[in-house]
Formats: C-alpha cells, structure tokens, sequence
C-alpha cells in the first residue's frame, strides 16, 4: 500500500511539474524605430572585439585601421545621404566590428518579433583572393537583439 501511495505521489508531483507557464503578453501594434543616420549617429554607439588585447589604444587604432564615425555615404551611393561609417582591417582574420544601441519603451516579459531591414555598402571587392577568405564574401553583416 505505501509502494502504491508513494507512487501516486510521484504521479501527481510530475503531473504537477508538466503545468504550462503562462506565456508572456505578445505585442500586437507593431513599434516602428527608424534610424537614417542624416543628422547624427542618433545614440548608436560603436565597438570592436577579437583583436589582441595587449596591443594599447592608439596600436590598435593604427594597426587595425579602426575608424568610425558619423560620414557621407561613398559618391556611389545615389541620392547622397550620409549613415554609419564603422572600419577595420582584419589582421587577426576575425576582427569583429559592430554598432548596438539600448532601446527604450519595451515592456518588459513580452514577446516581441523583431524585423531588421539594413542597406550596407562595402568597398571590398567580389571575386578577388585573400588571407583568410574573399575580401568581399568574408564580410558577413549580423543583426540581432537581446533583452
């Protein structure tokens, strides 16, 4: 009989633990931030990571050929407008450069869908041969959020 209740017990208890948790409220009017970078970098911050970090300040900037800042678009580009400039040379073959901004507004415990719509220009060539890869296929672009 105590094998029985005792199993039961264990029954209930994992029947217990199968509960759904409730799902966090969804988002049903969509948030529309929009960034054109024509006055200033509108909060967007800049970094770089995965380079040697024995190298100072000014090593790394001069070495990599770090830069970024708020600029003209290349000549290239039609109409002329100007966005974020963020530069590297990837000596170290995975130099990683990016721009984050903390957003403001969203409630917290929600679901969100989130929808990036980018336009990048690059001046690395297509076709061409480099150490580590392509200069212009190794450029990979990533977008993301976190809460």
């Amino acid at each position: 009989m105590k094998k029985i209740i005792r199993i039961l017990t264990v029954i209930i208890i994992g029947l217990q633990a199968c509960k759904k948790t409730p799902k966090p409220p969804v988002i049903e009017n969509p948030i529309l931030l929009n960034y054109t970078f024509e006055n200033d970098s509108e909060g967007w911050v800049y970094g770089y990571s995965d380079y040697p970090s024995t190298l100072s300040l000014n090593d790394s900037l001069v070495l990599y050929q770090m830069l970024y800042g708020h600029a003209t678009l290349p000549a290239s580009i039609a109409p002329a407008q100007k966005g974020l400039r963020i530069k590297g040379m990837n000596r170290s073959d995975d130099l990683f450069m990016y721009v984050k901004k903390n957003l403001s507004g969203l409630v917290p415990n929600t679901l969100y869908k989130i929808t990036f719509e980018i336009e990048m220009a690059s001046n690395a060539p297509t076709n061409a041969v480099g150490v580590g890869g392509a200069p212009g296929e190794g450029v990979t672009l990533k977008a993301g959020a976190k809460a």
